[in-house]
């Protein structure tokens, strides 16, 4: 039949790097993804990564500093107090 089919999707996502002066764009459609979920964020651009970092090193575009902003949060060192 024609249309949506119940529980069938397409996980998608687009990136581009670097960011300052995009050189190369990336699209990842993962149809009928069937492990983790079905969201382009999860499932499409953890691939979007991998390829883009492959081509920037291939294209000697050296990696750009990550701002404060989105660096993981470190736990505090757990060294109690007696």
């Amino acid at each position: 039949g024609r249309g949506y089919a119940a529980g069938k999707y397409t996980g998608s996502f687009v990136g581009g790097a670097p960011t300052g002066e995009p050189r190369v764009v990336c699209v990842v459609n993962i149809y009928k993804p069937s492990q983790n979920g079905y969201y382009g964020g999860t499932v499409a651009a953890p691939v979007v990564g991998q390829i883009l970092g492959a081509v920037l090193e291939y294209l000697q575009v050296p990696p750009e500093p990550v701002p404060e902003a989105v660096r993981p949060r470190r736990a505090p060192a757990s060294g109690g107090a007696d």
